[in-house]
């Protein structure tokens, strides 16, 4: 519920900056891992939501996100 509270919230710039700087990557990617459908589906759109930044898919990426990312899709 949490993780589709913060996918709505996502949609404002300032909500996306309070991801950042509450070191919010790591976490969302460490819940990557979960078999939960519908927290994974929250959780990948909130990425996608906070990778219009730059410097927020560059730390993604640095994070091993994309990686992930693909495990997923061929699981």
């Amino acid at each position: 519920l949490t993780a589709e509270l913060l996918r709505l919230l996502c949609a404002e710039p300032q909500v996306k900056e309070q991801v950042k700087l509450y070191e919010g990557i790591p976490v969302l990617l460490s819940l990557l891992h979960s078999d939960h459908l519908k927290l994974l589906w929250s959780v990948v759109w909130i990425l996608v939501q906070v990778c219009e930044d730059p410097e927020t898919s560059v730390e993604i990426r640095t994070w091993g996100g994309i990686k992930q990312l693909l495990h997923i899709l061929r699981g």
